[in-house]
């Protein structure tokens, strides 16, 4: 098995060669649209066509408001402790590390980061990136 080796000795460290691989300190994190405090760096895939894979910053003390997206998404909190909310439900459930949520498309939720530390998390889409809120 091969390992990766120390990024400070080795000028070829980034993820050992493998093809299309990338470090996290490589990433480059833009608003997810312009003027929000969530961050994203795209993995693979086009989020104007879908499907696609992306890491989100969630900043501490963040609200999101009830909306829905036309395509499913798939995601793992990697770090932090970020709350998602089926709109309807009495009380959000919070996430760890770890923690893995599936979010059908069509249906209206919320998402918070209250957990006193910003939250990273991956996310895999369906289809293109949209948001539509709940009038």
């Amino acid at each position: 098995m091969e390992y990766c080796h120390d990024r400070a000795q080795d000028t070829d460290y980034c993820c050992c060669g493998l093809p299309d691989a990338k470090c996290f300190e490589d990433l480059t994190f833009v608003p997810q649209r312009p003027g929000s405090p969530v961050e994203m760096a795209v993995l693979w895939g086009n989020p104007a066509t879908g499907p696609w894979g992306v890491l989100l910053k969630f900043p501490n003390g963040l609200g999101v408001p009830v909306h829905l997206h036309s395509a499913s998404y798939r995601a793992v909190i990697i770090a932090g402790a970020p709350t998602h909310m089926l709109d309807g439900a009495t009380e959000p459930t919070q996430f760890e590390p770890g923690g893995y949520i599936y979010q059908p498309s069509g249906e209206f939720h919320s998402n918070a980061n209250l957990s006193g530390e910003d939250a990273l998390v991956l996310v895999m889409y369906d289809g293109p990136m949209d948001a539509i809120s709940k009038q």
